[in-house]
């Protein structure tokens, strides 16, 4: 147990690869169009699986043990490395590359709110102020990055949770 290999350098290394794709997929996305983000969205948990199970496989392997909490380890440090490196590139994406995106998430969420407020009669000026209000906060870019950001780590913690409970071994193997 005294070259045991931490959980650390496993989540590292998996979560550059991941912000890599998530990055890829952004790219992807902007170029294509949107007429492929469900797909590309669904290939990247697919790829997040498979590194996740890819590095918590070798951790076993390597160290001969693997314990939930070291599975959970992996996937969590995966989320906070990926996710961070996504969302940095996607806060810059949408500030520097593509600010319409934002003007135009905004104006379909005001078309929204309008349509709703229209349908259902009488609002209070309070309430539509509120709406404008929510509406402003929700489609920064700093408040996507961050809401990206918490859905990997919580993405990754799942699957490293599902993962390690489906490999683990609370004792060394030789």
């Amino acid at each position: 147990m005294e070259n045991q290999i931490s959980e650390k350098k496993f989540g590292i290394n998996t979560g550059v690869i991941y912000g890599g794709v998530l990055i890829l997929v952004l790219l992807l996305t902007y170029i294509i169009g949107d007429n492929l983000s469900t797909v590309l969205s669904i290939l990247s948990l697919v790829i997040l699986i498979g590194l996740l199970y890819y590095a918590i496989t070798d951790f076993k392997n390597k160290n001969g043990i693997l314990t939930l909490s070291s599975a959970m380890k992996i996937g969590v440090i995966t989320g906070v490395i990926g996710g961070l490196t996504f969302a940095v590139y996607q806060y810059m994406h949408y500030t520097i590359i593509d600010p319409s995106f934002i003007e135009t998430m905004k104006e379909t969420a005001l078309e929204e709110v309008e349509r709703t407020f229209a349908e259902s009669g009488e609002v209070s000026a309070e309430e539509k102020e509120v709406a404008y209000k929510g509406i402003e906060i929700f489609t920064s870019p700093f408040t996507l990055a961050t809401l990206a950001l918490f859905g990997e780590m919580l993405k990754s913690f799942i699957i490293g949770l599902v993962l390690g409970l489906i490999f683990k071994n609370n004792q060394q193997e030789y």
